[in-house]
């Protein structure tokens, strides 16, 4: 967990239920690689909103550069914070 990424993500400017979905992905990113695997239904659950919701969050969160996402098989999909953006 990164609670440092997580922190950089407050401050940035983003529609209520947008920056909450940053900063669960935030959360459960590793602190160095900032790479993390989470499900839709799992961020969805830690986010109280709908699977919907968190993929539409999701891709949009991409399009706007904050992160990236990477299928890896066996394991899902891998998402990393964009360095650029979240390190301090």
């Amino acid at each position: 967990m990164s609670l440092l990424h997580e922190q950089i993500c407050w401050k940035f400017e983003l529609p209520g239920l947008k920056k909450i979905v940053l900063l669960a992905l935030a959360r459960n990113a590793h602190v160095k690689s900032l790479e993390g695997f989470i499900g839709h239904q799992k961020l969805a659950h830690e986010c109280g909103i709908s699977e919907s919701a968190a993929r539409k969050y999701v891709h949009e969160l991409e399009a706007d550069g904050y992160i990236t996402r990477m299928r890896v098989p066996t394991r899902g999909v891998q998402y990393t914070l964009n360095a650029e953006k979240v390190k301090a």
